[in-house]
């Protein structure tokens, strides 16, 4: 029989109600997904890509860096439909906000992209501002990259937190099957079907077949992402597991292409290294995920064209996200 739970509670004033739980059983984890009751989330995601590009018979190389800051809401709501334990689940995203910060040799273009309305200016003029009916095409052609979290659908997810199908417009299920093809799971996680104690990890490995703009030739770029289970901790008497997970990229030579102007361009990442890190809290009795922090660093040097014509890119990338239970998620109703 196994010990039970020893709890260490450290001074009320200098954690303010936190414990560290020293020993816990093995536990199987599981999502759970309460009929009529919905789960709102919020994302923010900060991505700066510093790029200098290398072209023969140009003396100077060419520097861009690109800040893009990303935020929305999404509200998970149980249909009640459960068959061989996968959830029908709606999906509805709102309150969607994007920030760009462009700098580039012709100068700095800043965007902003609020719900429905967008502004932007290059060198402090005003290019789109679309409540003044200034730049409505290009600022449509941005938006449509993302048209996806304008629309609502349904999923179906396993206990595990995989997802088996994605259902609604073509243009959702585009946009959201494109999204989880780049992440495991759709809370960035799946749960073995074996139990886990604290100290054991277990791993996922997913293909990826993209990077940003970039399409990797078969059979495409293994990532496998390793999850560790930590001590458990209490909040205010309440159970929260804990996890941290590594997802390290290295490859040489990695072929591909990009679609530019209605041309496929031959591409080539001489080197790519990434490395990505985060942590993980879940509520084990009610079997809801809530917060996950990621970081992600990666150096990339990417050719295009052939022998002494090919133009170098190097790429230095960071992104940070952060996804987080929001606490106004209730019973449809209340």
């Amino acid at each position: 029989m196994k010990s039970p739970i020893i709890r260490t509670v450290l001074p009320a004033l200098l954690w303010q109600g936190i414990s560290l739980t020293l020993f816990a059983q093995a536990q199987p984890f599981v999502f759970k997904f309460e009929a009529g009751h919905s789960l709102n989330y919020a994302l923010q995601s900060d991505t700066e890509i510093d790029m200098e590009t290398s072209i023969p018979g140009q003396t100077e190389a060419i520097n861009m860096i690109m800040r893009i800051k990303m935020r929305y809401n999404i509200k998970l709501t149980s249909t009640g439909g459960v068959k061989n334990h996968v959830n029908t689940v709606s999906l509805e995203p709102s309150n969607i906000e994007v920030d760009w910060d462009i700098e580039a040799p012709t100068g700095n273009i800043v965007m902003n992209l609020r719900g429905a309305d967008m502004t932007g200016t290059a060198n402090g003029t005003a290019f789109i501002d679309t409540q003044q009916g200034i730049g409505v095409a290009e600022a449509n052609q941005i938006k449509g990259e993302i048209a996806g979290l304008y629309m609502a659908g349904e999923m179906d997810i396993d206990a595990t937190g995989k997802v088996a199908e994605m259902r609604g417009d073509s243009i959702f299920i585009k946009f959201w099957t494109t999204a989880l093809q780049s992440q495991i799971g759709f809370f960035g996680v799946i749960f073995p079907r074996h139990s886990v104690a604290p100290g054991e990890n277990w791993a996922e490995t997913l293909t990826l077949k993209k990077l940003g703009d970039f399409h990797v030739n078969e059979p495409g770029m293994a990532c496998t992402a390793t999850f560790f289970r930590q001590p458990d901790t209490t909040l205010a008497e309440h159970r929260l597991s804990r996890f941290n997970f590594e997802a390290p990229i290295s490859y040489k030579n990695l072929s591909g292409y990009i679609n530019q102007r209605g041309q496929r361009m031959q591409a080539n990442f001489e080197s790519f290294e990434r490395s990505a890190s985060g942590a993980i809290n879940f509520d084990l009795e009610k079997g809801r995920l809530l917060e996950s922090n990621a970081m992600i660093a990666a150096n990339a040097l990417l050719s295009m064209g052939s022998g002494g014509e090919a133009a170098t890119t190097d790429m230095t990338i960071g992104i940070t996200m952060n996804l987080r239970l929001l606490p106004n998620s209730a019973r449809v109703g209340q």
